[in-house]
């Protein structure tokens, strides 16, 4: 049940308030005081792939955030249930430009997959890469999605390369 309740607080307090709010993207000082008080789970970015049954399927998700926070200066935020090109996820991963304040990279995480998006030409997300367990074999899928072959690749190279590539792009054209 939500009262309303007014609560006094210094400036400096307020514009933090302000800034989580911002690059979390909630929707109100309550929802960041939740996050911040821990009355709501909120995963940081390295615990994301935490249900991914595989050590190495968990392994790529830490390389490919770890390789995108080196491409450029962004901020990220962890987001619940973001949608890109349509697709819901559980949670989200979503790298912002610091100098236009737009989202440049985002990545949507479920139990099995995780997928890495990128801002187009034309301001719309694009797929770049996706990284799935094959439940069937037991192992896991690399999809650069730069390849119309659709045969998987058989490490992270080619999902690595996809990325600076696509990204390279966004970063000079949303930047």
């Amino acid at each position: 049940m939500t009262t309303d309740k007014t609560i006094k607080v210094s400036e400096e307090v307020h514009a933090e308030l302000e800034r989580r709010k911002r690059t979390s993207r909630a929707d109100s000082f309550d929802t960041v005081l939740k996050q911040v008080l821990e009355l709501v789970s909120t995963p940081d970015s390295d615990t994301l792939g935490a249900y991914f049954p595989l050590d190495e399927h968990r392994e790529a998700a830490q390389a490919v955030i770890e390789h995108i926070r080196t491409l450029g200066t962004l901020d990220e935020s962890v987001t619940s249930n973001p949608r890109y090109l349509g697709t819901s996820y559980t949670e989200g991963l979503e790298f912002e430009s610091k100098e236009s304040s737009r989202t440049i990279v985002a990545i949507g995480f479920d139990e099995t997959t995780f997928t890495v998006y990128y801002r187009g030409p034309g301001n719309e997300f694009r797929q770049v890469a996706s990284v799935r367990h094959n439940r069937d074999e037991k192992s896991v899928e690399y999809d650069n999605c730069a390849s119309s072959s659709g045969y998987f690749d058989d490490d992270l190279s080619g999902v690595i390369e996809a990325i600076d590539q696509k990204v390279a792009g966004a970063l000079r054209r949303w930047s």
